[in-house]
């Protein structure tokens, strides 16, 4: 009775439905056909068997295939969009003028630049232009021109192949404090080479630069060949660079890669010096080749600088005459107790290296210096078990040196010297506290660094070259270049923008003490 009257009630109630969906009103309708043989047992959700059309999840509405997301839209191929300037001509300048538009850059990075031109962001909305060398010369690019934008954060380099992975030749971002614009300058390219140059926009992210126009200048400079006189401003041949002379910082030679003073040899296969000449660096690369150099026995005339000479283990470069310096083992000890200026040891007369440790903690040693009247005071610490001075956080000792006058008051401190790790330095060719004294008893102390958590650690050996320079003797210059320190162009001052650490670097001149180089401006 109970199925009889289901089956009413949804034939009446089918019935309606059907008539309201048709306009007839209320007319009658048939019952529906009913499942020969099959009894309804009012379940419902069966997509097989039941009143729902099967593959309906819910019953009151069909399935639909909703269409999949587009496809990500192709990288941009910026080296297939670059335009080549080969075969535009120079202007009056000599330099080849290229007028561009970051704006037709893409949103994205190109170039793997080191930390050296660019850190802390990234070089967004690249352009990019292929050149071929018209002769043997070097090659220098800049923004650094009248058509630049001048609130464009410009960064260029030039790249030995169109790759998001090439190393440049060279790069640069901001020739100097104040200035966005960018010149870079290659080493030595053989006539035919094909490079690609790339203009890009500074940027915390790719996708933040903004660009704008640009003027570019390209400029092939003539070189200098192997063995003659070079200045600041000029680049050698390929496979050679200046090195400056002793007298004067601004002029010296162009020498080989190999030779005596000359970069080392980074290149797979290849010895690294020329014949009975040693490297600075234990593995020399690309970015830090080292300097080749004579190793010399006890009483060879050597190179305070280290530019061309080393002294063999236990031995170090001592100014001995007016016009040289010689290889010395050590001839003083640390003598305790002299752990302050007040408590130096009695002042030595002459040049002298002294041998001498510091025992963990607060360990001082100091050393009296008697010093003529206008004379000069050279300071070198080193460490003999690790000629290089590696920095080692918590591993190596780090020591320092400082210089008292006889009053006993601090006037010069050195930490790490440039190209000797973690060794010190003090050089009156560079500290002019150092230089032109009184005449006194002066007082050098020897330290280790305390890192901000801890004490300093121990040092088992160091060697302190106690330099006297009388009036008209030799000086060091600074220690440019040293140990690991190969010689290389001047470095332009670093950008103090908005972003840290960004280091400006350029190719350009060729020696240490170069000023940087920079385009001619187009209008002049």
């Amino acid at each position: 009775m109970k199925n009889l009257m289901r089956w009413r009630s949804s034939g009446a109630l089918v019935g309606l439905f059907l008539a309201a969906c048709s306009g007839q009103g209320g007319g009658s309708t048939p019952p529906p056909a009913t499942d020969s043989g099959t009894a309804d047992t009012g379940t419902t959700g069966d997509g097989a068997t039941g009143d729902r059309p099967a593959g309906d999840a819910t019953g009151d509405r069909p399935t639909t295939d909703r269409p999949p997301p587009p496809p990500p839209p192709p990288p941009v191929d910026v080296c297939g969009m670059a335009r080549d300037v080969s075969m535009s001509m120079p202007g009056m300048d000599g330099a080849i003028h290229v007028m561009g538009n970051n704006m037709d850059g893409p949103t994205m990075s190109f170039g793997a630049l080191p930390d050296r031109c660019l850190s802390m962001g990234e070089k967004g909305r690249p352009v990019v232009f292929r050149y071929t060398m018209r002769a043997n010369a070097a090659l220098r690019v800049s923004t650094d021109n009248v058509g630049t934008d001048n609130m464009l954060d410009t960064i260029v380099a030039v790249l030995p192949t169109c790759s998001n992975m090439a190393a440049p030749l060279e790069c640069n971002d901001d020739i100097a404090r104040g200035n966005l614009q960018s010149t870079a300058t290659t080493g030595g390219l053989m006539m035919g080479t094909t490079v690609f140059i790339v203009v890009g926009i500074w940027a915390q992210t790719a996708e933040d630069a903004e660009g704008g126009p640009f003027e570019l200048t390209i400029r092939e400079l003539p070189t200098v060949a192997v063995g003659m006189p070079c200045r600041a401003m000029d680049v050698c041949s390929a496979g050679s660079v200046c090195i400056p002379s002793a007298t004067d910082p601004m002029v010296g030679t162009c020498v080989a890669d190999g030779g005596l003073g000359g970069r080392c040899r980074s290149a797979m296969g290849m010895m690294p010096c020329d014949m009975g000449l040693s490297c600075s660096a234990a593995m020399p690369t690309a970015m830090a080749p080292g300097v080749c150099r004579m190793s010399l026995a006890t009483d060879g005339v050597c190179d305070l600088a280290r530019r061309t000479s080393v002294c063999m283990m236990g031995a170090q470069c001592l100014p001995t005459a007016s016009d040289r310096a010689t290889c010395r083992p050590a001839s003083g000890m640390d003598m305790e107790p002299n752990n302050t200026p007040m408590m130096a040891q009695a002042p030595v007369t002459m040049s002298t290296v002294v041998s001498g440790s510091l025992m963990p903690g607060t360990d001082v040693d100091c050393y009296g210096i008697s010093v003529p009247a206008m004379g000069s005071v050279y300071l070198a610490v080193d460490l003999p078990a690790t000629p290089a001075c590696p920095f080692v956080p918590g591993e190596a000792p780090d020591p320092i040196v400082t210089l008292y006058n006889p009053a006993g008051m601090q006037i010069a401190e050195n930490d790490d010297a440039a190209g000797r790790g973690v060794c010190s330095l003090i050089d009156p060719a560079t500290t002019a506290a150092a230089r032109n004294l009184a005449a006194g008893n002066y007082v050098a102390c020897v330290r280790g660094y305390a890192p901000a958590m801890g004490m300093p650690l121990p040092i088992m050996n160091y060697h302190l070259t106690l330099g006297i320079l009388g009036p008209g003797m030799p000086m060091g210059d600074g220690g440019t270049p040293t140990d690991a320190t190969p010689p290389t162009d001047a470095t332009p001052p670093t950008d103090a923008g908005p972003r840290d650490g960004g280091t400006a670097t350029d190719g350009g001149g060729a020696m240490d003490g170069g000023a940087a180089p920079t385009d001619t401006p187009a209008a002049g």
